[in-house]
């Protein structure tokens, strides 16, 4: 963190606690007379002023997306079943575009968390063979936030980029506000069920 956010923080910190050490003194007696008291009431509001002024100051230093991490909301998945053995992600594409995330990597983790088949059709909705409830794949998208969109150094902070890295071949998922980085876990293959068109490639090669 910059130095004149670090001292300027150590400002508020000291006038805080100075004004916290003067509210707990005892009240001036009864027969105090009131010059003493319009004194004390004018020293009291000027602190008090100038510990606001000191904290809006450091507020308009710190990072505007530190100040705002929390405030990540990804898209809810709109889930439907199609026909007895289908399920859709009608908003797929949305989702992806709300954490950020390639469609295809988050389809890829989709097929190998579920043991199933998935595809992306002409519309970007993520089919999925099987029956699923909506509550299982928001499940699995908070799970895939966890896991590849939050910062691993900035608590609460989805401000992140993933990559792969071209001569390892891992994944790498880096903090867009510290830099930091870590190595994230790599997806198996998911699922895919033989078709015919499989069997025959096989038969023919």
């Amino acid at each position: 963190m910059p130095k004149d956010v670090v001292d300027l923080a150590e400002d508020v910190e000291d006038l805080d606690l100075d004004l916290g050490s003067k509210k707990k003194k005892k009240k001036s007696k009864k027969e105090s007379k009131a010059s003493s008291e319009t004194s004390g009431s004018s020293s009291a509001h000027a602190d008090d002023h100038a510990y606001d002024f000191l904290l809006n100051r450091l507020y308009d230093k710190l990072s505007p997306d530190l100040t705002t991490a929390r405030k990540f909301a990804p898209k809810l998945p709109q889930v439907v079943r199609e026909g007895a053995k289908k399920t859709v992600i009608q908003n797929f594409a949305e989702v992806c575009k709300s954490i950020n995330r390639d469609k295809e990597h988050v389809e890829s983790y989709f097929a190998a968390e579920l043991g199933t088949d998935c595809n992306l059709d002409a519309s970007d909705r993520c089919v999925i063979k099987g029956k699923f409830l909506p509550k299982h794949i928001e499940s699995l998208v908070r799970s895939y936030i966890k896991e590849f969109v939050e910062s691993p150094a900035v608590k609460g902070s989805m401000d992140t980029t993933l990559r792969r890295d071209p001569s390892t071949r891992l994944w790498i998922l880096e903090c867009n506000i510290t830099h930091s980085t870590k190595v994230v876990s790599q997806i198996n293959k998911g699922f895919h069920a033989t078709t015919r068109s499989d069997r025959k490639k096989a038969k023919f090669g």
